[in-house]
């Protein structure tokens, strides 16, 4: 995740559905951001960080998923 986001261990919190969260929004923000450059043609744009940032995106989203069901979040309660 370092070379992904510029983030440390103590800078997300333990682990959990709300660093899990915050790691989505981070993720999420940052794939905008490489979308558009490379939308634009930008130099800077790289197709290699394009990709780790989706599988990043797609696993933390999984493991968030699995912790909301682990919790019972996942499940909407009987009426």
């Amino acid at each position: 995740m370092p070379r992904l986001l510029p983030v440390g261990p103590d800078d997300l919190g333990p682990d959990g559905p709300a660093r899990t969260r915050r790691l989505c929004r981070l993720l999420a923000r940052a794939l905008r951001g490489e979308r558009g450059r490379g939308r634009a043609g930008h130099w800077s744009y790289s197709l290699d960080r394009h990709l780790a940032l989706v599988q990043a995106y797609r696993a933390e989203r999984a493991h968030l998923t699995a912790l909301e069901k682990r919790e019972g979040r996942g499940n909407p309660r009987p009426s």
